[in-house]
């Protein structure tokens, strides 16, 4: 205890050696996760290195270093739960966010479907029967007994009427 508490590394090496893999098994049975227990050695170490200066030569090592390795598995689970919890944050954020987006499709939808509702008659059906019956330009016309370029212009007055009413910038 003298020679470390002096800084001598060579004692705080034997020191290291005889109480690593005690502290590294220690903390394995708290948190059965290899990484973390050689971490939480880790800092027992260096807790026990930074903090040299106030031991007392008489303490008994043992008890320092296993009451620092129990603070640091605490300090371990809290990091544990925190992230824990902040992993559960996101992921409520994540489907509120998701909620509200199917929310605002389904505003948007009905608001389409408003839109539509004010489109002559034979502009609808034909806009319709292409964007939700995915009928080509051609099989409309076929359909319907017009032509190719009538349908076309039709689906394309459509778009720009839906696009300006909507404040769409993007295809519909």
């Amino acid at each position: 205890m003298t020679k470390i508490k002096a800084g001598d590394h060579k004692a705080f090496k034997e020191m290291f050696e005889s109480y690593h893999y005690k502290i590294y098994q220690f903390a394995y049975r708290f948190t059965n996760d290899r990484d973390a227990a050689e971490d939480i050695v880790q800092n027992v170490f260096i807790h026990v290195w930074n903090n040299r200066a106030k031991l007392n030569e008489q303490s008994n090592l043992d008890a320092i270093i296993f009451k620092t390795a129990k603070q640091e598995v605490s300090n371990w689970y809290r990091t544990l739960k925190a992230q824990e919890q902040r992993i559960e944050d996101i992921n409520l954020l994540a489907e509120e966010d998701a909620a509200e987006d199917d929310h605002f499709k389904e505003i948007q939808k009905a608001y389409l479907y408003e839109l539509l509702e004010t489109l002559p008659a034979r502009r609808r059906e034909i806009f319709m029967l292409h964007r939700f019956e995915g009928l080509t330009c051609q099989e409309i016309a076929q359909h319907l007994s017009i032509s190719k370029s009538a349908v076309e212009n039709q689906i394309s007055q459509a778009l720009s009427y839906l696009r300006h009413q909507a404040g769409y910038t993007k295809s519909l």
